[in-house]
């Protein structure tokens, strides 16, 4: 039986995963991931039919799937760059955190993790401790995170009453919001930033 990573993954990268296992338990991975069930059992009839149909149909069918795999695997790879519109407060959600836990987990005040996923902090200004930190809080690749951070700014979630569309401001480095946040402490100035 091969083993199933825990993290939660697309409905598309079920699939990949359970073509790439060599043994897949299929009943483990219904179980797993019902979503995906009625597919996955699909997907197991096709490839362990008893016949082996070498007919010019059967091989361009064959072929049309690893195809097909392969397009998925292209997708997941350049839409990893980008965690998504929900940002890093999804991540964490993903994997059962909201911002208070990160930000208690990473030992940051809870402002600083809220201007992270907010893009308000310049991504260049990041100690690379911190990014791998936070991509192994919130279970998601170091370069991924990057990605998302070099995305432009967003605004706060609210509706703004304004004859013009505010703008947010230039991004501040990740030492000056350290320093700055009134709820910091040196030790974890000291941790972030020595």
């Amino acid at each position: 039986m091969s083993t199933v990573n825990e993290l939660p993954f697309d409905e598309d990268e079920v699939l990949v995963r359970f073509a790439q296992a060599e043994r897949p338990d299929l009943t483990e991975w219904m179980r797993r991931y019902p979503a995906q069930a009625r597919d996955l059992a699909r997907f197991a009839a096709d490839r362990w039919s008893d016949r082996a149909d070498t007919s010019p149909d059967a091989v361009a069918v064959t072929r049309v799937r690893e195809i097909g795999l392969e397009v998925v695997r292209a997708r997941r790879k350049t839409t990893a760059g980008a965690i998504g519109v929900n940002g890093l407060m999804a991540a964490a959600a993903g994997r059962g955190l909201d911002a208070a836990s990160v930000a208690a987990a990473l030992d940051i005040p809870y402002a600083l993790f809220v201007k992270l996923h907010r893009r308000l902090i310049a991504p260049e200004s990041i100690p690379e401790k911190f990014l791998k930190a936070l991509a192994e809080t919130i279970g998601r690749q170091a370069e991924e995170i990057s990605a998302y951070l070099r995305q432009p700014p967003t605004l706060a979630n609210q509706y703004f009453r304004a004859d013009q569309k505010p703008i947010v401001s230039d991004p501040e480095t990740f030492a000056d919001a350290l320093r700055d946040d009134p709820e910091s402490t040196d030790e974890q100035r000291n941790r972030w930033l020595a």
